[in-house]
């Protein structure tokens, strides 16, 4: 079995669980489920020819991902009735997008996406996160009649990341990322430290970049990844509809809090890779969202699956 198995595979399945686990409670960013799925797109193609980097080479790939989610936010006290005593609004996410990722070289990497979804109780996030509540005897929220409106939203999304060696065992990965649309607009910064044994961007789980074409561009780095990470970074944030609602639309919130421009953020965790599988745990830590409101801790958990 050894012996048969590829050294190389073109396409990837995720599935990835947020929770704010360590705090018992559910409160802000609460739960989220995703499904991706991932494939390298045809170097003979015309999409490939539109979407490779100016300067590539003959070891560059374009990375086409497929995304489906929803997300559950909350207040911090979900036991509260009194709409004058709640900290932020419930919302609901529920969302599809699609990205491409090309890679200029192994140490560089631009994303582009296009995200749609709905908010609101059309999303289903109420009924999905009474459900779970109900079936594990936890208390249940009692105020999502708070919740954001219904509304479409439409986001775009581009991300920069390059990595930089210190030494053989230690990098520097810098992310710069810009959003807009009608549901969050926002610009942020951050820089994340790898430590033990990783590969550069362009071939690793921490972009999600394992895929290729042929055993010679999978080779270009170690087939194991085993490393700890710690990252920070600050988000500056114009708009974000599940705490302030909407912009644009005319059907109003019937609570809403404003959101606080400056966020920080802090992460760590540890990733593994080989050549056909990868798994991470990510643990978030985010300065308060809200003017009134507390910091915010949750942990992510993925896996991933190539073939």
């Amino acid at each position: 079995m050894a012996q048969s198995r590829r050294p190389f595979y073109t396409r990837e399945i995720s599935l990835v669980s947020d929770n704010d686990y360590l705090s018992i409670e559910d409160y802000y960013y609460t739960a989220g489920q995703d499904l991706l799925y991932r494939r390298l797109v045809q170097p003979n193609s015309r999409l490939y020819s539109f979407l490779k980097p100016r300067e590539a080479t003959d070891s560059s790939k374009v990375i086409v991902e497929y995304h489906y989610g929803v997300k559950i936010f909350t207040p911090y006290d979900i036991d509260q009735t009194n709409v004058t005593k709640l900290d932020r609004p419930y919302a609901g996410w529920n969302f599809g997008n699609i990205t491409f990722s090309n890679f200029p070289s192994l140490r560089k990497s631009n994303q582009y996406q296009l995200e749609m979804g709905l908010v609101g109780p059309v999303s289903g996030m109420e009924r999905l996160q009474r459900w779970i509540h109900e079936l594990t005897h936890y208390t249940l929220p009692k105020g999502w009649q708070y919740q954001i409106p219904n509304e479409l939203v439409v986001n775009v999304y581009y991300a920069r990341l390059q990595n930089w060696k210190l030494t053989n065992d230690m990098d520097i990965v810098s992310e710069s990322v810009a959003q807009a649309g009608t549901g969050s607009n926002k610009i942020s910064q951050s820089l994340t430290m790898r430590l033990i044994q990783f590969n550069d961007i362009g071939n690793s789980v921490f972009t999600n970049s394992r895929l290729s074409w042929d055993s010679r561009s999978q080779g270009r780095g170690r087939q194991f990844e085993f490393f700890f990470f710690f990252g920070a970074g600050v988000q500056y944030v114009v708009s974000n509809i599940f705490i302030e609602g909407s912009l644009f639309s005319t059907s109003k919130s019937q609570f809403t809090a404003q959101h606080e421009p400056w966020v920080l953020t802090r992460k760590y965790g540890l990733m593994f890779s080989k050549h056909d599988i990868s798994w991470s745990a990510t643990f978030h830590h985010l300065s308060k969202e809200m003017k009134v409101g507390e910091s915010h801790n949750y942990a992510s958990l993925a896996l991933s699956v190539r073939f």
